[in-house]
Parts: C-alpha cells; structure tokens; sequence
C-alpha cells in the first residue's frame, strides 16, 4: 500500500509541479511560478523591513505556519477530486488496481508535504532578506536565524494547517461538480472556521468571556500553542476520519 500511495503523491506532485491538472485544462493553476509569487509576496517586504527583528517575532509563526500552507493549498485540494471529475479522469483513476486508502492517502500526503515545504521556503526566504535588511546597520555583523522554539513551531504549525487543509479539501471536493464550487464552498468555510470561535465568546455571558481571557492571560506562549496545537489536531483528526467514510469508490464511480 506504501508503494500506491507514494505512486499517487507522484502523480499530484506532477500536477501541481505543471500548473494544470494533467488535461491542460489549468485545474490546479498554480504551478511552480504561482507559488513562487505567493511566498515571493508573503516573505520580502515586511523581513526587509524588520531586519533581525524578524527572527525574536511570532510573525514568522503565524505566516510560515499557518497562513503560507493554507494560500497554497485552497485551490489545489479544491481541485483533488472535482477536478479529475472535471477532466473525466476520475473513472480511469478509479478504475485502477490501487486501492480507496491508496488514493485518498495519495492525494493527501502530497498536499500535506506541498503545503508544508511552501511554509519552509517562505521561512528560509524571510531568513535570508532579513540577514540583507539595512536595519541590521546597527546591530552588528554576523548571521541571524530563528530560536529552535521558532523553528519546530512553524513546523508543527505548517504540518497541522497542511493536514486540516487537505483533509477539508478532499472532504469538500469528493462532493463537489466542479473545482470552482469546492473552492467557493472551502472559502466560506474557512471564512467560518475563523470567525466562528469570535462569535461564540460574544455570544457568552459576561462571566465566561472573563474566565476565557483570564485563563489565556494566566497561560504561557508555549501552553497557547499547545493547546491550540492540540486543537488542531483534533479537529484535522476528526475530518481525515470523515473524509475517509465518505470515500466511497462506487459513490464516486456513480457521480
């Protein structure tokens, strides 16, 4: 099953490498260069501006982490099944001998490890402009780089982001008639992922909106990202198990 999985990482990775879903149609539409911009974008003005500043911030946690791996991963884990429907290369794909598991732990694992390695580049790039920032004038000579806290933070971040991505992608694209309405659908619900928990503490009382932030004050930065580290996984836990119930080969056949 190893040897499937990894044959199916190969493929996506080919696709996604290429801009286009394999039917040159541009299913997947980012390729090389549109997530070269992405991080080019996400990771030149703002280290040129704070120098090695960077490098003490929980900026680069939250852009390298968080926000890199979801920019790239929107669309293509849009496109993961809708997009094969949409190119009728979805019934050659499932008429193969690899397995349900094979397919789903194919195209998640290579969404997973792109999303991930644009979060590590992004880093590296920041890491880079940072050293060259004329704000370093005053500091002194020598090479900066992140804390080892930093460090394990972005990955463990960009791994967990990676997963919860992937993982409502292929749940919302196994369901979706084509790519353009699995990415409206992952939009809203990201829109909604994100504004829900603020709209729920509104909505408590007086009481439990001061005991919240009493706890989230009294707690360190390493317990806040535990615990919402610890969220994360749960909740990408949670989909992953669901998205693999509703993979259903004969469904998707049928569709």
């Amino acid at each position: 099953m190893i040897a499937d999985i990894w044959t199916v990482m190969r493929k996506e990775w080919r696709e996604y490498l290429a801009g286009s879903g394999g039917g040159g149609t541009g299913g997947r539409g980012r390729g090389v260069i549109g997530v070269l911009l992405i991080v080019g974008i996400a990771s030149i003005l703002w280290p040129l501006q704070m120098g090695r500043a960077l490098f003490t911030s929980p900026a680069p946690v939250v852009v390298d982490g968080m926000f890199l791996p979801l920019m790239i991963l929107i669309s293509i884990v849009a496109d993961s099944f809708a997009g094969e429907r949409e190119r009728h290369t979805l019934e050659t794909l499932l008429a193969s001998r690899l397995s349900d598991r094979a397919i789903l732990f194919g195209k998640l694992g290579a969404a997973i490890a792109y999303g991930l390695a644009g979060g590590l580049i992004g880093a590296l790039v920041q890491a880079v402009v940072a050293n060259l920032s004329q704000k370093n004038a005053s500091v002194g000579a020598g090479l900066a780089f992140y804390p080892v806290g930093s460090l394990v933070a972005i990955v463990v971040l960009g791994l967990l982001v990676s997963l919860l991505v992937s993982s409502v992608g292929c749940l919302v694209s196994l369901r979706a008639a084509t790519t353009r309405q699995a990415q409206l659908n992952l939009t809203f619900g990201y829109l909604a992922l994100i504004f829900a928990p603020f709209i729920i503490v509104q909505l408590l009382p007086k009481q439990a909106q001061a005991a919240i932030v009493g706890a989230l004050n009294a707690a360190g930065p390493t317990q806040l990202f535990l615990i919402f580290a610890g969220v994360l996984l749960v909740v990408a836990v949670v989909l992953l198990l669901i998205a693999m119930a509703r993979f259903q080969r004969t469904r998707l056949i049928l569709s």
